[in-house]
């Protein structure tokens, strides 16, 4: 199977590396709504110290399923716009929008986010659990500064190594982090994090429903069952990480 640039982008950022994977990413991941960020930490980091206009405009890149969008949506009278390239995704976020009556200020729009442009300028953007689909930190702020406006705010989840712990080249430290932040021109107003415990909850939730949905694919279909597999092999490489090694925190960003 031959992937085009964005499929394989796609891939990469769910933690699949088999192309024959793409076609069923849809359903291993069908039970999961909050896909890696925490809508209520980020409704509070912008409530408390976004300094955000009643009726701001805020731009969710790699929305996913919507679930940050539908929240800020359904608790502030904000308008949103989420984008995503995964149009299983879309439909979903757009789906339940109006199944809650919230599609008149919180829609979705189906586009490649390493290419999507706009004329209109955002007073967040909100960058959830998006990796480095769009470059390294430095990169992915200095692409979403031009859809701001002045003094617009970022949210953007980062990701530690715990004191002692070694994570090779996949994490950077709290201070190269920081490095990267300044060097694009933005600067910390504030940081949160979810309660560990709760985090590790969520997480062996998420796993488990991966885990089922991966072994009643490869009932169906047993000359995949390697690649589905594989699959839940490297989420639980990954949520392990998440547990033990690292620190999660979302930063709300100031642009300069």
């Amino acid at each position: 199977m031959i992937m085009t640039d964005l499929e394989l982008c796609i891939l990469q950022s769910l933690d699949g590396e088999d192309p024959r994977l793409l076609p069923f990413i849809p359903e291993l991941l069908e039970d999961l709504f909050e896909m890696g960020s925490d809508p209520k930490l980020i409704e509070k980091l912008l409530s408390e110290h976004g300094r955000l206009p009643s009726e701001a405009d805020i731009l969710d890149l790699g929305c996913g399923k919507g679930a940050v969008s539908l929240h800020l949506a359904a608790q502030k009278p904000w308008l949103i716009l989420g984008v995503d390239a995964m149009p299983a995704f879309i439909q979903a976020a757009t789906t339940r929008a109006e199944r809650m009556g919230l599609s008149d200020r919180c829609r979705f729009e189906l586009a490649d986010i390493r290419t999507w442009t706009t004329a209109r300028r955002f007073c967040a953007v909100i960058l959830g659990a998006i990796g480095p689909v769009l470059g390294s930190t430095t990169e992915t702020l200095l692409h979403v500064a031009p859809f701001l406006c002045r003094q617009g705010k970022v949210v953007i989840d980062e990701a530690y190594p715990k004191d002692g712990v070694a994570c090779g080249s996949a994490y950077r430290s709290r201070n190269e982090v920081f490095l990267s932040i300044e060097q694009a021109g933005f600067r910390l107003i504030a940081e949160a994090r979810s309660d560990e415990q709760v985090r590790i909850a969520e997480y062996a939730a998420m796993f488990a429903a991966i885990k089922k949905r991966a072994q009643d694919l490869s009932s169906r279909l047993p000359h995949l069952g390697e690649v589905f597999e594989a699959y839940v092999s490297a989420q639980a490489r990954e949520f392990r990480v998440l547990e033990e090694d690292v620190d999660d925190v979302t930063l709300l960003l100031e642009r300069i």
